[in-house]
């Protein structure tokens, strides 16, 4: 906690300003590297009522075609709040 309500001196500005910095952005593929791609609905609120896996899967490239019918079981909605007693950091009189 030494440094809450300090300024701590930049050591990547230089580097960056230089035009010198390094991102993951920049570094080479791996081979047999894959990306992905999320389609979502133009419409919103609107229901999906069918995705053909099959004929997206015969798609030059395409690798797999996962649906959020296929991750359902493995995945839950995410926490909107947490109840702990958490100690405060710091107290101040």
């Amino acid at each position: 906690m030494k440094n809450v309500g300090q300024s701590i001196e930049r050591v990547e500005d230089l580097t960056l300003l230089r035009g010198e910095g390094q991102f993951g952005d920049d570094m080479a593929e791996p081979i047999g590297c894959c990306y992905a791609a999320f389609l979502r609905s133009p419409i919103a609120h609107a229901n999906i009522l069918n995705i053909d896996k099959e004929r997206a899967e015969a798609l030059p490239g395409i690798i797999t075609v996962i649906t959020g019918t296929d991750i359902l079981s493995l995945t839950k909605p995410f926490i909107s709040g947490v109840k702990v007693d958490a100690p405060p950091i710091c107290t101040c009189h």
